[in-house]
């Protein structure tokens, strides 16, 4: 029986191909560009579920001074390895922390904070969002700007059922003509809890299609109106956009 891992988890290949999985995915075309539209130059950033450092490293080399704090040492670990290769001057405004979005205090202020690529949709409804919102008030400074990229929730209502055997991605990503080949194996959606669930089997197979590594991995979201829960952190809700597609939405609260 196959093991099902937790997403990003270090003897899995989440964390791995993250880079090359999110370059392929529809629902991230455009967003390191929407956020440099909305953060100026100059800023002090703190992005939340940083990963492997695919937003903030783009913004920091644009002039803003980013830190990211993530759960996953696998994915930080990887986030390190690209900020080393950096140029001085632009790894010197960059930091990475070990840390809880639903807890968290670095004791500084920041101009903006930043939740992408579904990362906030990961916690559950209820308290740990009222948690993670009073955190990201705390670490803004008056009229900070915070920007959290959540799944529209038509997209979990109604989710395709997948089809096990067809690939979503299948790529080759090493001079070997070694290939990435991503599957769907199972998708479910409980509207009691309003919580999508999908099961991913990663598979890194030979040139000639000989399979050599294998992961299946469990990754699950949560639909709810983050406007209410941020009620009583002190964060307004500014705007709502879906800049990109129909399958994300950009929620923008200020300050106050």
């Amino acid at each position: 029986m196959t093991q099902t891992l937790d997403y990003y988890a270090s003897e899995g290949l989440s964390a791995v191909f993250y880079d090359l999985v999110s370059a392929h995915d529809p629902a991230l075309k455009g967003d390191v560009a929407f956020y440099a539209q909305r953060i100026p130059r100059g800023s002090w950033v703190l992005e939340l579920g940083c990963g492997t450092g695919r937003v903030g490293l783009p913004l920091a080399q644009d002039d803003r001074a980013v830190v990211g704090l993530d759960l996953s040492p696998a994915m930080l670990q990887r986030a390190q390895a690209k900020r080393a290769r950096l140029a001085a001057e632009v790894a010197q405004r960059t930091g990475f922390v070990l840390g809880d979005m639903t807890r968290f205090d670095l004791k500084t202020e920041f101009d903006a904070v930043i939740a992408p690529f579904f990362g906030f949709s990961h916690l559950p409804p209820g308290e740990a969002r009222r948690q993670a919102f009073a955190c990201i008030a705390r670490a803004l400074r008056p009229a900070g700007l915070a920007v959290i990229h959540a799944i529209r929730p038509a997209v979990f209502a109604a989710p395709d059922r997948p089809h096990p055997e067809q690939a979503t991605i299948d790529v080759a990503f090493n001079a070997e003509g070694e290939r990435l080949r991503l599957f769907v194996a199972d998708v479910s959606y409980d509207p009691a809890r309003a919580r999508f669930e999908q099961v991913l089997d990663y598979v890194v197979a030979a040139a000639d299609g000989t399979a050599r590594k294998r992961s299946r991995e469990r990754l699950h979201y949560f639909v709810s109106d983050l406007e209410g829960e941020a009620k009583g952190s002190g964060l307004v809700l500014e705007e709502k956009v879906s800049p990109f597609n129909d399958i994300g939405e950009m929620w923008l609260f200020r300050r106050g």
